[in-house]
């Protein structure tokens, strides 16, 4: 035994490695059922967009064999007007002649060589038959429609005659609406006819008193409404200005119109220039007025009557009568009033100088006193 050979604990224990051992790092099988998983989802996917596919196509085709179907039986049943879809040809003369020997009566000849042909008189046919019975082959049941020809040969062959009908537009019958179908309790009927009562009262109510008797309840039924125009009344505007050299100017505006037209008529009245009109504005009762501001901002409003009032004193009078003035920055009545403030200071400091020149000039013309002295004794 060697001294430097290590102990057999001490040794590291070889790993055995089998065939279905594998590293702490190695996610191959994962990898595999991963992927499995991917692609039967991919194809579970797909098989449902073929089953939407195939579900969606069965519903199209459904859809036109409904519409077909439903084609196929208007064709074969009466029309909307009552009309039985009958169908037209063409018939030659040769037919003609044998529906006209079938209905009794003798055929026209016309010779192509003579220039006027003569007409042989046709013996009229006698009624025969009674009236119902011709009413009932005039109108076939819907059921089994017949074509014209047919109807006149088998009228030809029953009364040896033909018979000529006018075909009238059935009117169709009333179809009834789906809000007035009763319900089968007789309490729930009773409060629903009362209420379609209430509705037909209220209805004939407004279209009386409607001006044209027409309604609005449905857009395709509705006719022609009268709408009444909005009043627009006029007043008058007096502008006004302290500004040096201007003259005051009188116009005429409607209500619904603004006051850039009265600011630019008074400005070429005074003969301004494009700079000096820009610093024009308007003021009504401290307020400044702009371009864009209408009449109606002037505190006055029009009654259900149509009268110009105005909105702080419905009663007084005058209200079509408006006056604004017109300024500057420099004679806006914040200048005025600092204007104002700054002469009054400068005459209360011109008011005490005053004061102190008479305060001494009092005391200068003054005589001195003379001095009285005291003796002790």
């Amino acid at each position: 035994m060697s001294f430097f050979k290590a102990p057999a604990w001490a040794k590291p224990q070889a790993l055995e490695r089998g065939d279905d051992e594998k590293d702490l790092f190695s996610h191959s099988d994962k990898f595999l059922e991963i992927q499995r998983d991917t692609i039967e989802q991919k194809k579970k996917r797909a098989e449902r967009l073929k089953q939407k596919e195939q579900e969606r196509d069965q519903r199209q085709k459904e859809k036109s064999e409904r519409k077909e179907r439903k084609n196929a039986i208007k064709r074969e049943s009466p029309g909307e007007d009552g009309k039985a879809g009958l169908k037209k040809r063409r018939i030659n003369s040769e037919e003609s002649a044998k529906l006209l020997a079938l209905a009794g009566a003798n055929p026209i000849m016309i010779d192509s060589d003579d220039d006027e042909g003569t007409l042989e008189p046709v013996s009229m046919p006698v009624r025969r038959s009674p009236r119902n019975q011709r009413t009932k082959d005039m109108f076939p049941s819907p059921n089994k429609p017949k074509s014209a020809l047919s109807n006149m040969a088998e009228a030809s062959d029953l009364d040896g005659e033909i018979q000529i009908t006018a075909l009238q537009k059935a009117k169709p019958a009333p179809q009834p609406d789906p809000d007035e179908e009763e319900d089968s309790d007789p309490e729930i009927a009773a409060i629903q006819r009362a209420a379609r009562e209430r509705h037909r009262q209220k209805t004939q109510q407004q279209r009386s008193s409607t001006p044209n008797g027409m309604t609005l309840e449905r857009g395709a039924e509705a006719g022609p409404s009268h709408t009444p125009s909005l009043v627009d009344p006029t007043i008058s505007l007096l502008v006004t200005s302290d500004l040096p050299d201007t003259e005051p100017l009188l116009v005429k505006r409607k209500l619904s119109q603004n006051l850039k037209q009265v600011r630019e008529a008074w400005c070429q009245k005074q003969g301004y220039d494009k700079a000096q009109a820009d610093k024009i504005f308007f003021t009504w009762n401290g307020r400044r007025l702009y371009n864009v501001t209408t009449c109606q901002r002037l505190g006055i409003e029009v009654d259900s009557q149509g009268n110009v009032i105005r909105a702080d004193d419905r009663a007084a009078d005058g209200a079509a009568r408006v006056h604004i003035e017109a300024m500057t920055e420099d004679f806006s009545p914040r200048a005025k009033r600092n204007e104002h403030a700054g002469r009054r200071q400068t005459a209360m400091e011109k008011s005490r100088r005053k004061k102190k020149l008479k305060q001494k000039s009092s005391k200068s013309d003054s005589p001195s006193k003379p001095k009285t002295e005291t003796r002790l004794e």
